[in-house]
């Protein structure tokens, strides 16, 4: 049940990033981006107000993957603005956002002792408004904005070749990431023995190297090429892979 619940707002978010990547290109990543922190309040409400159950909570946690679909404004609106041979720092500076993971999975379990789970979807209302504030005060589409496609011209692109091997490459470098990082909170829980503050804290330092190294990830892949890059991050991940397997000690 608790892989069930971290793993569905992920499908969520990997599912709507289709719709909301169409529209982005169809109507403004800026208009795109305020449609999505505005649907993103409707899980937070639900979650604060209506989740009283586990299959209430199936239906928030998959709904919560509206705002991982946000990615699909945040990098291309980045992105554009820039030069190819800087594209990849750009999207890393723009995957800097994940950082509000390490946030959350820092100080939300520490809320919670004190407002209980339940509140802490409402005070997350708070840093949601702000940011859509500040979203449509400063933000602007970058003027080389694409030219608007058919439904029809957005699913060509899922018969070339190399889209689909770069979504498999994504869903396992990325994937995997944010797969690890919602699940590492659990397993340090259940595998050793940790309070959930403890273990939130932990797991948060997971999520800051990973949310750090993104712009160093994507100026390397900006000097030496995207597909060398990932050939050394495939080997690096499964080395690592390997070592957490094993469960070693943790020294605390």
């Amino acid at each position: 049940q608790k892989g069930l619940l971290t793993a569905l707002p992920l499908l969520g978010g990997a599912v709507l990033r289709l719709p909301f990547g169409w529209l982005s290109d169809a109507i403004g990543a800026k208009r795109t981006g305020v449609i999505v922190l505005g649907l993103t309040a409707a899980p937070v409400l639900m979650g604060w107000l209506w989740a009283n159950s586990f299959a209430s909570l199936l239906v928030v946690a998959f709904l919560l993957g509206i705002g991982g679909a946000s990615f699909v404004v945040a990098l291309p609106m980045a992105s554009r603005w820039y030069p190819p041979h800087f594209q990849g720092f750009a999207m890393g500076l723009a995957g800097l956002g994940l950082t509000g993971t390490l946030i959350t999975t820092f100080f939300a379990p520490k809320l919670a002792e004190h407002v209980g789970w339940r509140n802490v979807f409402g005070y997350s209302l708070i840093p949601l408004v702000v940011v859509a504030v500040l979203f449509i005060a400063f933000t602007k589409d970058a003027p080389s904005a694409p030219h608007k496609q058919t439904l029809a011209e957005f699913f060509d692109v899922l018969r070339e070749r190399d889209m689909v091997l770069f979504s498999l490459f994504y869903g396992v470098t990325f994937g995997g990431f944010v797969g690890f990082a919602s699940y590492l909170s659990i397993l340090l829980g259940d595998q050793y023995g940790l309070t959930k503050v403890r273990a939130g804290e932990l797991a948060a330092l997971g999520v800051m190297a990973g949310s750090l190294m993104r712009p160093l990830g994507g100026l390397l892949a900006d000097r030496i090429g995207g597909i060398r890059m990932l050939n050394i991050l495939f080997g690096v991940v499964a080395l690592l892979t390997l070592g957490v397997a094993q469960l070693p000690a943790l020294p605390y």
